[in-house]
């Protein structure tokens, strides 16, 4: 059973949430005209982590996105993101290793803003859909040492790609009109890698993510 973990993730949300509310009131009050996306180039950075407790390690993940607004309630969105942890430690037999694993994804899809998850026209929720590769690399560097005192050294290097996609709910805050802030939860459905990365061949997954966005 999955279970959500990365308490970190989710305090920092509710504490940006809880400013993003506050900015939110006070850009209404002195705001002197509607706040509009159609037509808008918006270039978004996210990063935040992975919430399954089946990781032996936390999952960070970070993301870069563009998105094209062809009217007030949809958009056309590509982005390119990475999830991974560094792991390094003792192997047997006078061994040292340092993992440098991850899971990179390009994916393409969707944004859309339902009429009714508009709050304000500064405040509002987007639900996202995006399909694409899920490439997990893997890289292992070994030194040993043997009887006579010289020092070995391995590097395994071993790549595969997988088709997957993501469904997600982003609450955005227009803090002015060209800076947006808010905060994404979404699920990565990602058929499963034949070898472990980082430990792991199962990246099903909910997330949680900061959002930062520069509007253009």
């Amino acid at each position: 059973m999955k279970i959500i973990k990365n308490r970190k993730c989710l305090i920092a949300a509710a504490a940006l949430l809880a400013m993003a509310l506050q900015v939110n009131a006070q850009s209404n009050s002195t705001a002197g005209s509607k706040f509009s996306l159609a037509g808008k180039h918006q270039f978004t950075i996210t990063a935040g982590g992975l919430l399954d407790s089946d990781f032996a390690d936390d999952q960070h993940i970070a993301s870069f996105e563009y998105s094209y607004w062809i009217n007030e309630q949809m958009a056309f969105t590509v982005g390119a993101g990475g999830i991974g942890t560094d792991d390094h430690g003792d192997c047997p037999r006078r061994c040292r290793y340092d993992d440098d694993e991850g899971v990179g994804m390009v994916l393409v899809g969707m944004q859309v803003r339902p009429e009714i998850l508009n709050f304000t026209d500064r405040f509002f929720i987007t639900l996202q859909g995006m399909v694409g590769p899920y490439a997990g690399v893997s890289h292992r560097y070994e030194s040993s040492w043997g009887d006579d005192g010289d020092r070995y050294r391995r590097h395994r290097e071993r790549t595969e790609t997988q088709v997957g996609a993501y469904l997600g709910v982003n609450l955005n805050v227009a803090v002015t009109r060209r800076f947006l802030i808010g905060a994404s939860a979404g699920y990565h459905f990602v058929e499963s890698f034949d070898h472990p990365i980082n430990g792991e061949t199962d990246y099903n997954s909910p997330d949680l993510r900061l959002r930062f966005s520069f509007m253009l």
